[in-house]
């Protein structure tokens, strides 16, 4: 027996395999541009590791020549010492390479540790509910506080603030002088020692803190956010990630021009790709995707061979993960995850009997991650209940749509010679196709190649395509109306379209099909 017939290749796991290889390729033409910005999202505790995946990101994008913004974006909780200098101290050596680095320090982070980072870099961004100072907390020593005030002082920021925020011994305010009007930053023995004239043209004067009491400033005062950004310690607010990219004039970057070290990726604008991922990605156009999708695959699994309903589900789910990934709302697990799930009914359908725990949870895995697909990735914000809500309204919409479509599709196309020959059909509808179709279907096949009334034996199980050796030949069949095991003798009846049809011989005296 030749080789090539005793290996049964399922149509189903051919088709993952394909749509692996598709997901693939979008996968990796979303990042083949060199990136211009990288994204550096640290939450929690900041240890050795997460200084060496950042620096390490950096590194890779400034391979590529065009990289020109870091944004660190900080919900730090707390961090060792010598990670959070480390850190500060590989993103000040950007400057002199040219690389604009800025600070995005988000609300619920711990002051003191985000703040030391903010110095290092060339811009500071504060969001809803974060604040800056406290650098005194942190026990830095005079060395390291050196080296900070060294950074902040390189930026052009006051070094009075600076000092205030590492010392806490002296209270600091600020006095407001006309002709020129600005505010002077003081402590008490500072504003004694001025000229009597300075003096003089002082008008007003407003405590900033107390001596022993951290420096912090709050955006949310009027007054205290004059003084940060007058000084150089606030360049901007921002509502979050997406408001900061307007507000630094970054909106025109394409997708894969941003590297996100956070593991998503990150939509920007512009760009003929970037502008279909981002339309490909609203909730109708994911409801389509998925109704067509998971229709096509239906459809496939009645089927031999790959047809095109197999190629059109191959599509949606590419198009589906493919811009999940370039926008950001499909990590690479949820991907895999799908395809695990399509394995795991692959192999429920065509090796393990029955509908068993196999196919459950592969049917799980399939909708969990069609879901996740729908929730975009923010690393340092909580999990969007509302797009989670949408993602499981959407997902169950669909695969009850397609339900429907299959059930349509059954009754509206059976007589249409068109469906016929492309082999969208199901079994049920081949049983109630006549004889006479199935001659003019199969005109131009001699019976010679095709004999009516030929026997054999099911190769795999039926259900209701797979393969059956035919008279000594392997070939694709399909089942007239039921589900046929391996093993199974059957007999040859009609050929409709592309499709041999096959039912079980009851006469058969054996599994080879000798009567």
């Amino acid at each position: 027996m030749p080789a090539e017939e005793q290996r049964v290749q399922p149509t189903f796991l051919r088709s993952i395999f394909t749509a692996l290889a598709f997901c693939a390729f979008l996968a990796g033409t979303a990042g083949s541009a060199p990136p211009r910005l990288v994204l550096a999202p640290l939450s929690g505790s900041l240890d050795t590791d997460a200084v060496l995946r950042v620096l390490g990101g950096i590194r890779e994008a400034e391979a590529g020549g065009a990289l020109r913004h870091v944004v660190v974006e900080l919900a730090l909780k707390s961090g060792e010492l010598g990670s959070l200098m480390a850190l500060g101290e590989g993103l000040f050596e950007l400057r002199s390479r040219g690389v604009i680095t800025v600070a995005l320090i988000l609300g619920g982070s711990e002051t003191a540790p985000s703040t030391l980072i903010a110095c290092a870099c060339k811009e500071i961004a504060l969001g809803p509910g974060a604040r800056i100072g406290a650098l005194d907390a942190l026990g830095l020593g005079q060395k390291n506080g050196d080296t900070v005030r060294a950074w902040s002082e390189a930026f052009g920021r006051s070094p009075v603030l600076s000092q205030r925020m590492l010392d806490r011994r002296e209270g600091l305010s600020a006095y407001h002088v006309s002709a020129p009007d600005q505010w002077l930053l003081l402590t008490r023995a500072g504003f004694e020692g001025l000229a009597e004239a300075v003096r003089a043209r002082v008008v007003e004067e407003k405590e900033l803190c107390k001596p022993n009491e951290p420096l912090i400033l709050d955006p949310a005062d009027t007054f205290q956010y004059t003084i940060a950004s007058q000084h150089g310690f606030i360049t901007y607010r921002a509502e979050g990630r997406s408001d900061l990219m307007l507000r630094m004039n970054l909106v025109a970057l394409k997708g894969e021009e941003i590297k996100d070290l956070g593991g998503s990726r990150v939509f920007g604008g512009g760009g003929a790709g970037a502008v279909f991922a981002e339309f490909c990605q609203k909730p109708i156009m994911r409801f389509l995707l998925i109704l067509i999708g998971l229709l096509c695959l239906f459809l496939e699994f009645q089927t031999p061979g790959i047809g095109l309903p197999g190629l059109v589900s191959l599509a949606c789910f590419g198009v589906l993960f493919g811009t999940g990934l370039h926008t950001g709302h499909v990590d690479y697990w949820e991907l895999g995850l799908f395809i695990v799930g399509c394995t795991l009914v692959a192999l429920e359908i065509l090796v393990l009997p029955g509908f068993g725990v196999a196919g459950i949870l592969g049917v799980v895995c399939i909708l969990v991650s069609l879901v996740l697909a729908m929730v975009k990735n923010e690393p340092s914000g909580p999990l969007d209940m509302h797009a989670l809500l949408n993602g499981i309204i959407t997902t169950l919409l669909g695969g009850l749509g397609a339900g429907v479509g299959v059930a349509v599709l059954g009754r509206v196309m059976l007589k249409n010679r068109f469906v016929a020959r492309i082999g969208l059909i199901h079994g049920t509808e081949i049983a109630a196709t006549s004889e006479g179709d199935a001659g003019t279907a199969g005109r131009g096949e001699s019976k010679a190649q095709w004999p009516i009334g030929a026997v054999g034996a099911a190769e795999t199980m039926l259900r209701p395509a797979g393969k059956a050796r035919i008279e000594g030949k392997l070939l694709d069949v399909v089942a007239e109306s039921e589900v046929i095991p391996a093993g199974t003798p059957v007999i040859v009846v009609k050929k409709v379209g592309p499709m041999t049809v096959v039912r079980v011989h009851k006469r058969a005296g054996g599994a080879n099909g000798n009567e």
